[in-house]
């Protein structure tokens, strides 16, 4: 497929709006000179660090069910774009110190798009150089005095660095009303459709061997493997300051839904031949509503600060998928088409039926309570309780079942635990100080992968457990070293010799993490991260095949050097580049293949500049650039290949 340019659409900013003064939106939008620290900054489009919503120090926080929204409990099944969430704030280390009610593998705390009382009206054209290009805007408009609201919207046609695409159109928007002062109401509505979307390849190796190059940015086929689906979230934010009193509230519906779903599969054998492979199944439905109570006094006392939170936050999920142990599966071709590794592929798309579906349905309702001291000079403390009920209804029909013998009646099934937490911090010298927590946790599993022979089945809720320490140091005004440790136990899935993905044993990971954001010169920031790792496994006494020490997919090391500087001859312009390192890895459940380690390079530049009186950006970047081909690995044995040498580029106006 042929390249389409990227920087095509640049000139098409020159829209006919009315330019005035206003608020920046999107022309300042900087990772790098925003970041606090290393470990995970997004602000707008641009984004760093060493963790992020689907990563935090191994694990999937999003998967684990430590998403917040405002800082309350939100549970995502398909959220969300940047129309909705202006950035996340990763609580890990420091940044988790004085948290009412953290959880192991930290936390993701999502902001919402704001909005005052000035006009903001921000275009957006951008595109790369796999052919994608898209049209966008946000606004802030003022609509009575009190009251204000973010809109924005965009659409895409989308090019894969894999070679697939899709097309997408996706909608926000974000009221505030502020009737009184210290009170204020957030709401917000956001929908994403997407249309052809395909599914990259994945290569499935018969031995301890890791597949050869195959040519990139090439889609395998065939072109009726293509789904169609739309997330759609909506949901009210409350907060009131009542003298010593703050009370919040939150109530979110969050929905994923579609029609087919494909995994293409193919197998790669030592000769270097390969044979394909799709399986089909329901796309099924994912739907939540979660929300949370919470209610804080602070009680002043000389140089003692008290603070007293109580929570009440719940959840109703329902499930219905496919692909289960009974056949809910097409397979196309019924038997592996022989074709060569990089080859498209074409046959024809066979008539899908499938049997019911299996339906799940989660309720989790936790009451919390924490109190906070904060004693001047000496440091802080935070100690935590959360009592939660966990209970899962699981309706599996047997219609279809090949062996109706085999069906497995419904379960049900209730989970309570405590889950206590401790966090403390105190100065030592003067500019350093220390912290240590302490937490347990029991959080979701996710479904299992499109890959796996039970795929898309949900699983189940395991218990975790946390602590970690560390020293912060202010070295100056402008830079600020973080150097910690960490010990994370949860239960290790992935798959067994029969191809189903399930708890294999239990999993460890230790590591020490170190952020260190600096301006060692004028009009230069740096912002360096790292996560240096020691994963582990324990086998379960049940399990009969070789499960080696590490877990598959952990990176040993993970570490990320951004720099920004402003040209002290040409102010409009910035240059900035980064270096992201990713250790080897573990490939295979038996540790028999190691993916090795790369280092991923990207350089970008931002030109500042007006269109009448309204600020606007250029902004341009480049990722891998030394076109480093490598495989990951998302389960054992089962690889597919980074992006290649990509240029991607956007205009933007604050008008």
């Amino acid at each position: 497929m042929a390249k389409r340019g990227a920087l095509r659409a640049g000139v098409a900013m020159a829209l006919a709006l009315s330019a005035r003064p206003a608020l920046a939106q999107h022309t300042d939008d900087n990772a790098v000179t925003s970041a606090e620290d290393a470990f995970g900054t997004v602000v707008g489009r641009e984004s760093i660090g060493v963790y992020n919503d689907q990563f935090i120090r191994g694990f999937n926080p999003g998967t684990a069910g430590n998403i917040r929204i405002e800082g309350l409990y939100f549970d995502i099944e398909g959220c969300c774009t940047n129309h909705l969430i202006d950035g996340e704030t990763i609580r890990v280390g420091p940044a988790a110190q004085g948290y009412a009610f953290p959880a192991p593998t930290g936390i993701a705390d999502l902001t919402l798009k704001s909005s005052g009382d000035k006009l903001v009206v921000s275009p957006i054209i951008a595109g790369d150089s796999f052919g994608s290009i898209s049209a966008e805007f946000d606004a802030a408009v003022p609509l009575a005095p009190g009251l204000s609201t973010a809109i924005g919207a965009g659409a895409y046609h989308n090019y894969y660095a894999n070679g697939g695409g899709s097309k997408r159109w996706n909608f926000a928007v974000v009221p505030r009303w502020k009737p009184a002062k210290g009170v204020e109401l957030i709401g917000f509505f956001n929908r994403e459709q997407t249309f052809g979307d395909t599914q990259q390849g994945t290569y499935e190796t018969t031995g301890d061997f890791v597949p050869p190059h195959v040519p990139r940015a090439i889609y395998p086929g065939p072109l009726w493997a293509r789904s169609n689906y739309y997330n759609e979230d909506f949901g009210l934010v409350g907060r009131a300051t009542l003298g010593e009193w703050t009370l919040r509230g939150g109530l979110f519906r969050s929905l994923n839904r579609g029609d087919l779903g494909f995994s293409n599969n193919i197998t790669v054998n030592p000769d270097g031949s390969s044979a394909r492979q799709i399986a089909i199944y329901p796309w099924g439905e994912s739907a939540s509503w979660s929300g949370e109570l919470r209610a804080s006094r602070r009680i002043a006392e000389g140089r003692r600060q008290h603070l007293i939170t109580a929570s009440l936050r719940g959840r109703d999920v329902l499930t219905t998928y496919g692909n289960s142990a009974y056949g809910n599966t097409v397979v196309a071709p019924d038997n592996p088409l022989a074709a060569p590794i990089g080859a498209v592929v074409s046959f024809p798309e066979p008539a899908a039926q499938f049997a019911p579906l299996t339906a799940n349905r989660t309720h989790q309702l936790t009451l919390g309570l924490s109190y906070h001291l904060k004693w001047a000079g000496l440091g802080e403390v935070t100690i935590g309780a959360q009592r939660t009920r966990y209970i899962k209804d699981v309706a599996t029909p047997c219609t279809g079942a090949p062996d109706p013998a085999a069906c497995v009646a419904d379960a049900h099934s209730i989970t309570s635990r405590w889950l206590p937490s401790f966090s403390a911090a105190a100065p030592l010298v003067k500019g350093v100080s220390a912290y240590a927590s302490y937490v347990k946790g029991l959080e979701d599993s996710g479904t299992a992968p499109s890959y796996a022979t039970n795929a898309n089945q949900l699983l189940p809720a395991t218990r975790s457990r946390q602590w970690d320490a560390g020293l912060r140091w202010a070295l100056d005004k402008k830079s600020t070293l973080i150097l910690g440790y960490y010990d994370i136990s949860k239960p290790y899935f992935n798959l067994d010799q029969a191809g189903a993905y399930g708890i294999l044993g239990q999993e460890t990971h230790s590591g020490i993490e170190v952020s260190l954001t600096a301006s060692p010169a004028k009009d230069l920031t740096l912002v360096f991260g790292g996560n240096f790792e020691r994963p582990r496994v324990t086998a379960a006494p049940n399990i009969s095949q070789a499960v080696g020490r590490r877990p598959v997919g952990q990176n040993l090391q993970v570490a990320s050097l951004n720099l920004n500087y402003k040209l002290p001859f040409a102010p409009a312009i910035t240059l900035d580049s980064s270096a992201f390192y990713i250790g080897k890895a573990a490939a295979t459940v038996d540790n028999a293949v190691t993916q090795p380690g790369r280092m991923i390079l990207g350089l970008g530049l931002r030109y500042n500049f007006k269109l009448g009186k309204a600020p606007a950006t250029l902004r341009v970047s480049a990722k891998n650039l030394a076109d480093n081909f490598t495989w990951t690995a998302l389960g054992s044995g089962t690889y597919v290949y980074d992006a290649g040498r990509s240029v991607s580029a956007y205009i933007t106006a604050d008008l």
